[in-house]
């Protein structure tokens, strides 16, 4: 079987004779199918006219060919699927000679599979590079290793790098450019871009501006040969390149192409599909071909096109792929194909199969897949060359520009200032947040559209730095914020600062006031105006009138009175409902009377619900309390009693589980009681469980002992025994020292023992 050297992804025609250049889409580089191929792949020639490969490619299973130049002493080792160029950074690097020069490159890509060695290399090296044209190579960003990826346009290079350190170990880079950006892929997965365009951004009214410049955008220019492992710098070479490198591509867009990108897809078998074939663009036709992947007696290909019949014996095919691991799975065998002709006239055809591949037999996504058919039949004479990309998409077609971030747009916070309020006052406050643009016509900025929801917060600080109330929240779609809250009666009188901020996307303000918060004052006399004519209402009880949360609100009632009707208490209507004493707040009551006449009169009384003081637990007994070890544990209980709700003695929940009085030690016994608004109260007492049996001594032999005048002391010994330590003889502190021999007399013997609770 013929060797593919090179791989397919559209059909071309072109009219040129540039054999250097060749296209591509952006795809993973493929290896070729033999071991012996050249260095190079040739061109495929039609009947009329010469149709150029897409890709150019070096596999390195050899280096002996003649549009290469080797310098040096490069040597072919061990790649990551066959041979591979290996390089010492020394003086070895390889020269594409360049038949073409001067052409444009509108779209093109470079890729390589490679293994740098940094033991001993520069800083940087280069993997693909043509003097005044393009560079991509390995720098040294701080201490990563990095790729980057240059271009020259006539008048600047521009250059991106890669956000992944390249380790010392088989990496496929990818550099493209589309004529809008430059992008490096890093092992099939879109590292890092930079836009080549003039992007202008600016707000006006909270809506962002976007003008797009691409007037200065000029394509590079190939001038001169491609060095691989090296570049060119006026007449030296530098950057040498220390590693392995393997399976160079590069991809450029030919002057025109045909119609159609055929596809193929694998599950399982191997299906091909081509959408357009043969070089008669006026012939529709399809092909599919099937392998069955289990055994290859059972391999079967049909050919299917619009007209006719045609037969085609003795078709040679062979797949071969490469995995994210490097396994190369490869299937090859023979077929026959029949069906429908290509055309009623019975011309003759030639098949180009590419597109997309999958296949599931396999664990793990494909990178690279080639793969090519061939037939035997002289009448026929249908070949085709294929390349597969992998099923997750790796690379794009085209390549989506990368707008620079924008400056961010101004947010304005607004908030009504308060100056005073008073302790058991309703605090309420609204703000509002907008878009705060520059004007597009003059160096200004002025207030814009209001900001939708904005995380918003507002806190009242006390003068000593403490949060007396907080606020959180978004903006509505008036671009409002507000909330309110009754200052409480216990608040110590002072300047609180009012600090609040807003937040949209990456955009904030904030501002803060101050707000002398004051007792209010009695009024010595009343200056409300009375008509004598209208009905008056007199509350009874206090107000405001303040409720326990959780306990029932209890009407305390109103009477009235009128100058011509008299009492008319029963008439009051009382509006409470509005009071929910399951929620901490404040809440108005109203009351309301009509005399016969139809005058009027309204009284409010403010009900605050409140969390209410919290309960006292009083621990009976004494704490800490002693138990003796191995003695019961006896509570000694507590009381508990809440200013709302009186003695809740009763509800205190003690937990004394943690005694165990068989081992001496400290414990500790809870005691938790909750009122009826829900405050808790817990106390807490030491039991301390002591050993208080002390040890017993038993004297051995006897006592009183009687020794003769100038006899040597003989000791007899003792035991002692201790409820908790057990044997402790051997802690006897025996003193004799009183006893003399030689003197007629009586004498003392102590024996003294301690145990561990002494």
């Amino acid at each position: 079987m013929q060797a593919l050297d090179e791989s397919f992804m559209k059909q071309y025609r072109v009219r040129t004779a540039f054999v250097f250049f060749l296209v591509a889409s952006l795809f993973v580089p493929l290896d070729i199918l033999t071991q012996n191929a050249p260095a190079h792949a040739e061109d495929i020639i039609s009947n009329e006219e010469k149709i150029i490969d897409e890709i150019k490619s070096w596999y390195f299973h050899n280096i002996n060919n003649s549009t290469i130049t080797i310098f040096g002493n490069p040597s072919l080792g061990q790649g990551l699927i066959g041979k591979s160029l290996d390089l010492d950074g020394k003086n070895s690097y390889i020269v594409v000679e360049n038949k073409e020069r001067g052409v444009g490159l509108s779209d093109f890509t470079l890729s390589a599979w490679v293994k740098p060695s940094y033991t001993h290399s520069q800083a940087e090296m280069t993997v693909l590079n043509s003097e005044s044209s393009f560079d991509l190579a390995i720098t040294t960003h701080g201490k990563k290793h990095v790729v980057q990826f240059s271009i020259f346009d006539g008048f600047r290079w521009i250059s991106v790098e890669s956000k992944t350190e390249i380790a010392d170990d088989w990496t496929n880079i990818i550099a493209a450019y589309n004529g809008t950006a430059i992008s490096i892929y890093i092992n099939g997965k879109l590292d890092s871009s930079t836009s080549l365009l003039d992007i202008l951004h600016y707000y006006a009214y909270g809506k962002e501006v976007v003008k797009i410049d691409d007037s200065k955008i000029k394509n590079p220019v190939l001038k001169s040969d491609v060095l691989i492992g090296g570049a060119q710098s006026k007449n030296d070479i530098t950057k040498l390149f220390s590693g392995q490198i393997d399976e160079v591509q590069f991809y450029i867009t030919p002057s025109s192409l045909f119609e159609g990108i055929p596809k193929i897809k694998a599950q399982n078998d191997y299906i091909m599909n081509a959408t357009s074939c043969a070089y008669d663009k006026r012939t529709q036709c399809s092909m599919q071909l099937s392998f069955n992947t289990s055994e290859i007696k059972d391999d079967k290909a049909q050919i299917t096109f619009d007209h006719g019949v045609v037969s085609i014996n003795g078709i040679d095919y062979l797949i071969k792929s490469k995995d994210w691991r490097g396994t190369i799975p490869t299937k090859s065998g023979h077929a026959t194909f029949s069906g429908p002709a290509v055309s009623s006239s019975n011309d003759e055809i030639r098949v180009l199969v590419v597109g997309n591949f999958l296949d599931n037999t396999m664990n793990g996504h494909l990178y690279r897949m080639s793969g090519s058919i061939k037939s035997q039949d002289f009448q026929t004479d249908l070949f085709g060359n294929f390349e597969l990309v992998s099923s997750t998409n790796l690379y794009e077609e085209k390549i989506t520009p990368i707008i620079e971030k924008p400056s961010l747009p101004k947010i304005l916070l607004m908030t009504k200032p308060f100056q005073s309020a008073f302790v058991k006052d309703y605090f309420k406050f609204d703000l509002k947040v907008y878009y705060f643009d520059k004007n597009p016509f003059r160096d200004y900025y002025q207030q814009g559209f209001e900001v939708q929801n904005a995380t918003v917060s507002l806190q009242i600080v006390s003068p000593t730095g403490s949060v007396l109330k907080q606020f959180d929240g978004f903006t509505n779609n008036q671009g409002y914020f507000s909330g309110e809250f009754i200052i409480p009666p216990n608040t110590a009188p002072g300047v609180y600062s009012i600090v609040s901020s807003a937040v949209k996307g990456e955009s904030a303000d904030s501002n803060s006031f101050s707000l002398l918060i004051s007792e209010r004052p009695i009024p010595a006399t009343s200056t409300e105006v009375v008509n004598p004519d209208w009905p008056t209402i007199t509350l009874n009880g206090t107000n405001p009138q303040i409720i326990n949360k959780n306990s029932p609100y209890t009407e305390l009632g109103a009477t009235a009175s009128d100058p011509e009707d008299g009492d008319i208490t029963a008439s009051i209507i009382i509006d409470s409902s509005s009071v929910n004493t399951s929620v901490v707040g404040s809440y108005s009551v109203t009351y309301t009377v009509t005399d016969s006449s139809g005058n009027m009169d309204t009284e409010t009384r403010t009900v605050n619900v409140v969390a209410g003081n919290p309960p006292v637990i009083i621990l009976t007994g004494a704490n800490p309390q002693t138990v003796a070890k191995n003695a019961a544990y006896t509570e000694l209980g507590a009381t508990a009693s809440d200013p709302e709700d009186g003695d809740i003695s009763g509800a205190i929940v003690i937990d004394s589980s943690a005694v165990n009085t068989s081992i001496v030690g400290a414990y500790s016994v809870t005691y938790t009681v909750t009122d009826s608004s829900g405050n808790t109260d817990t106390e807490t007492r030491t039991v301390n469980v002591v050993d208080t049996t002390p040890p017993v001594i038993v004297l051995n032999g006897a006592n009183p002992q009687t020794i003769v005048k100038d006899v040597a002391y003989s000791e007899l010994g003792a035991t002692a025994s201790d409820n908790y330590d057990g044997n402790v003889t051997g802690s006897i502190i025996i003193d004799s020292s009183a006893v003399n021999t030689a003197i007629v007399g009586t004498y003392t013997v102590t024996y003294d023992v301690t145990d561990s609770s002494s």
